[in-house]
């Protein structure tokens, strides 16, 4: 989230808020400016991580996302959170395999006519947000979280990069650990507890 843990700067969404927003849109209509997807493209899209089941699958989502690079990235990323997020959520595996397929595309995109826009990397994170939430395996949060770290330091300002980071949250229900994408000062893991900010749990 952005601002503290648990305490978001006024008026500025969250990352869960985002997410919600973008589950309520349809496909290719997240109101970003970048250059729109065909129906046949958004399809395409939706049906290669359909089909990824390991990271040898994976790597067509480098083929098919690679064209789109950096003048769509904001659509092509929008498409492949919201698709996670309607029918893969539960299945982390498949989510982290889409995301790693995802930052491999987006960082050895050419981007020396075109950048890559703010709203490009904003859906990125939002994939990473996706793809974290719900993770249980430390192994595979540790990773997801040097793939915030290198986006991060690669495409936003010291001052944006402070407002990310990825949190443990557990659930008093079951008592399991879940990735989630936050934004805080300071962060103590402990096995159960993350100390943000304010130093509360």
């Amino acid at each position: 989230e952005y601002g503290t843990a648990g305490n978001p700067s006024p008026g500025i969404p969250s990352m869960q808020d985002r997410i919600r927003t973008l589950m309520a849109m349809t496909y290719n209509s997240c109101g970003e400016v970048d250059k729109s997807l065909s129906p046949a493209s958004v399809q395409h899209l939706c049906t290669i991580v359909d089909s990824v089941v390991d990271e040898a699958s994976a790597m067509e989502i480098d083929r098919t996302v690679e064209p789109f690079l950096p003048s769509q990235g904001t659509h092509v990323a929008a498409t492949i959170a919201r698709r996670l997020r309607s029918h893969y959520d539960d299945d982390v595996n498949k989510k982290l395999f889409v995301l790693l397929a995802m930052v491999r595309a987006f960082m050895s995109a050419d981007t020396s006519v075109v950048f890559l826009s703010k709203a490009s990397i904003d859906m990125m994170l939002v994939v990473i947000a996706v793809a974290a939430d719900g993770q249980t395996d430390t192994a595979a949060f540790d990773h997801i979280d040097e793939i915030l770290r290198n986006i991060k330091s690669k495409y936003l300002s010291p001052s944006e990069a402070s407002k990310y980071c990825l949190l443990y949250t557990s659930d008093a229900a079951d008592e399991e650990d879940s990735g989630d994408l936050g934004s805080c000062r300071s962060i103590k893991k402990t096995n159960k507890t993350v100390k943000c900010g304010d130093g509360k749990s």
